[in-house]
């Protein structure tokens, strides 16, 4: 059996990412002030997308974002969320696709996760110039494991800040 090439990061290259939406704070619901903020927790979603034929990878990436208040005892309040959605050309894409049993193409996990990882930190730079001159200045989107939220396919326990 032959041996499956190896990914090298080097492989990916940067091709395009958009702000889908930003959105401060929620309608009717007041921003709290920054000296009453205690934290925040964050809730993340992804989808990724494989166009094979022109090798493009597309990771959409959503974090919500609430404030945890210094007082006791107090739901957390939402303030903010993005929304991104960032492109990779994958050069070798032909020599690193998997038929499944179905006959559809996939990817090593890793690719997936490393793309991922990637539009994770593009993602965290959008919000933090984007919320420059607000609450959310202080809300840095955490180190993650790209690899575990890859596999969740679901949104991940909020992440404490």
């Amino acid at each position: 059996m032959a041996t499956p090439p190896s990914f090298r990061a080097e492989q990916l290259t940067f091709a395009d990412c958009r702000v889908l939406s930003f959105q401060l704070g929620r309608p009717g619901v007041p921003l709290p002030a920054t000296e009453d903020v205690a934290g925040f927790s964050f809730t993340f979603t992804t989808q990724q997308g494989v166009d094979f034929t022109s090798a493009v990878i597309r990771v959409e990436l959503h974090a919500v974002i609430e404030a945890r208040l210094r007082e006791e005892n107090q739901p957390l309040v939402p303030v903010g969320e993005i929304r991104t959605e960032t492109y990779f050309q994958l050069s070798g894409i032909e020599a690193l696709a998997i038929q499944q049993p179905d006959g559809s193409q996939a990817l090593p996990e890793i690719v997936g996760a490393t793309a991922l990882g990637l539009a994770f930190s593009t993602s965290r730079g959008l919000l933090l110039s984007l919320s420059a001159d607000s609450l959310l200045r202080q809300a840095y989107l955490p180190v993650i494991n790209p690899l575990q939220l890859l596999r969740s396919g679901q949104p991940t326990p909020p992440a404490a800040q």
